[in-house]
């Protein structure tokens, strides 16, 4: 279950990276510090050229389909491990929000912004980018822009990896999270860990919502 396993966000340190390795590690000056989370890149213009490496790569995936953990595997074999950020948004309307504000001029600078200036802040990584919850908002202008700009990119060419999951077990995962259970716990806080066994023991599903819902989630 990835609920026991160490989740590392861009907030959190990562307990499996060499401390020379850490991805919080003030390897940087403050004023060369980017806020990855930030949606600066959306507006700004773009001014900067994406290298050969690292790759950069755009993970896709519904919500509880284990992208955290998948992102962590894919950056430790290939290097090194960089944050994992639901970078155009952890919501329908965050997401939303975010594509409204890329302006026509800049529809698919926002990309190539970003993942150039991950680029420049893991330069030793294998890759580097960000992942992408699917919301209605892919089907706007900016959205529909960066996709096609990633399918056409070639040396350097940006890889989007898209990630399945089993759509009952998302249900099954979105139900254990209903309650105040948190997303992931680190392996040291045996009390978030305890809460996560205790949630995920004696499930029951509604059956018949579960038709409508799994129907819900392929649309």
């Amino acid at each position: 279950d990835n609920a026991t396993k160490p989740f590392p966000s861009t907030n959190d340190k990562n307990p499996h990276i060499d401390d020379n390795k850490k991805i919080h590690k003030n390897n940087l000056d403050d004023n060369k510090k980017i806020k990855l989370n930030s949606h600066d890149n959306a507006t700004k213009p773009f001014h900067c050229k994406l290298r050969n490496s690292p790759q950069p790569v755009i993970l896709m995936s519904l919500g509880r389909s284990g992208s955290g953990s998948t992102w962590q595997i894919m950056g430790n074999l290939s290097g090194e491990e960089t944050p994992s950020d639901e970078y155009t948004g952890s919501s329908t309307k965050k997401s939303a929000a975010f594509f409204r504000k890329i302006s026509k001029q800049n529809d698919q600078n926002w990309m190539l912004e970003t993942m150039c200036e991950r680029q420049k802040l893991y330069p030793n990584a294998g890759m580097v980018g960000f992942k992408w919850k699917p919301y209605e908002s892919i089907f706007s202008t900016p959205a529909k822009n960066g996709l096609q700009l990633a399918a056409s990119s070639r040396k350097p060419g940006m890889k989007v990896v898209r990630l399945r999951r089993n759509l009952l077990d998302v249900v099954i995962s979105r139900q254990k999270h209903e309650g105040e259970v948190k997303s992931h716990c680190a392996k040291e806080d045996e009390e978030c860990i305890k809460k996560h066994m205790e949630a995920g023991t004696g499930i029951e599903l509604n059956i018949d919502e579960l038709v409508v819902t799994l129907q819900n989630l392929t649309k």
